[in-house]
């Protein structure tokens, strides 16, 4: 059996060809089911923020520009949109380069690693915690949170942004414990199974 690719998802968008006119679009793979709806591809250009308003107008915004408003978010990078979007495209062709795949397939199955299913809840009324499963929506956001923070994280001052981003995209495709993301995504789950 096959599995879905985005196309499959839904046909409210039409998808572009291409990124970069050098990574084809097309034939992206999610084996998360869950995920499926939620990672969207069908815009390649910048738009602003004019999205970011509600929850529900998030979901149409490129994944790859949600992944790059991420990195946006510490004080050296703020605002500087133009060249965290020339970086992430360097990182792309490391990773195009390293792995031979698709790197915008590469950011789709870190994402999917990195998204974690289960959360601990605090049950208001006995204040007792509950595992609960989070939303999809949800899961997408704090995957690519966790994403960028190990960007960072493995990027200091001797080594620059856009080996960060290549090596916490690697690990987390390859579902490695060294990713940022993939790391935060067991311990949370080990959280929320302990209080089962």
């Amino acid at each position: 059996m096959t599995s879905p690719t985005i196309e499959d998802s839904s046909e409210l968008f039409k998808k572009p060809s291409s990124f970069l006119n050098m990574y084809s679009l097309i034939g992206l793979e999610v084996h998360d089911p869950g995920l499926l709806k939620y990672i969207n591809i069908s815009r390649t250009t910048l738009n602003s923020g004019r999205n970011h308003a509600s929850r529900i107008r998030r979901l149409r915004i490129n994944v790859i520009e949600r992944f790059l408003c991420g990195l946006m978010r510490t004080q050296k990078c703020t605002g500087k949109k133009t060249k965290l979007f020339n970086m992430l495209q360097e990182s792309f062709e490391k990773l195009a380069h390293q792995t031979g795949e698709n790197p915008v397939q590469i950011l789709i199955r870190a994402i999917e690693n990195s998204a974690p299913e289960l959360e601990q809840v605090k049950v208001r009324a006995s204040g007792n915690f509950r595992a609960v499963e989070i939303s999809p929506s949800r899961r997408l956001s704090i995957a690519l949170r966790n994403l960028c923070l190990g960007a960072f994280r493995s990027a200091s001052s001797k080594r620059p942004l856009v080996d960060g981003i290549t090596e916490e995209l690697l690990f987390a495709s390859k579902g490695s414990i060294q990713s940022y993301g993939v790391s935060k995504k067991v311990e949370r789950e080990n959280l929320a199974i302990s209080v089962k």
